[in-house]
């Protein structure tokens, strides 16, 4: 009976992606240790979707030496029909291995950092194209900085954020079949002193 019940627990933390001695969306002293939240797609691109953990806390000194925040692209299977479309000011974002082409921005209140502006680039209309299953791991790397991108000038970096909560949003926005898709999945970012 034991050893059942084990089994049992041990079953529902692996449905739940978290160790059994864990709840869904918590983390452990070392906030890089987050766990995942299981994704699930929306339409009308249902077989894609982004796990990344609900909250990180950093410290301003963390941040400032730099910091990465894993997430991973879930595609369950093969689409055909997508285009993907960047969603930076000059239209340079590419879809990356994963057939997506995903736009990273933390913000909130005033501060804000994203490679929102790196320049133009001639935006050809893509192609339709297939979205192959698989699962892409991905890193959000962020040195604690205001930035909107490098432009075409070289934009230096700005002033570091100060302590407070923002929000960490990773999308990738296109279409399938002619159909507009968002994917998109978010994390509450903390800075404490």
């Amino acid at each position: 009976m034991r050893a059942s019940c084990l089994l049992l627990a041990l079953s529902v933390a692996l449905l739940c992606a978290c160790p059994p001695d864990r709840d869904p969306g918590t983390s452990d002293d070392d906030d890089d240790d987050a766990t995942a939240e299981a994704c699930t797609g929306v339409e009308p691109l249902t077989e894609a979707c982004i796990e990344l953990a609900p909250t990180y806390t950093f410290t301003l000194a963390d941040a400032a030496a730099g910091v990465e925040i894993p997430y991973t692209v879930v595609i369950s299977a093969d689409v055909p029909g997508v285009r993907s479309l960047p969603q930076d000011a000059g239209g340079c974002g590419q879809p990356d291995a994963s057939g997506l082409s995903l736009f990273e921005r933390l913000s909130g209140g005033d501060q804000g950092y994203c490679e929102c502006d790196v320049g133009l680039c001639p935006s050809p209309d893509p192609a339709p194209s297939l979205l192959g299953a698989g699962t892409f791991d991905r890193t959000f790397s962020w040195t604690g900085l205001n930035w909107a991108g490098p432009s075409d000038t070289g934009n230096p970096m700005g002033a570091p954020f100060p302590p407070g909560q923002y929000t960490l949003l990773v999308n990738a926005i296109g279409t399938v079949d002619g159909a507009d898709y968002t994917v998109s999945a978010s994390s509450t970012i903390t800075l404490i002193e």
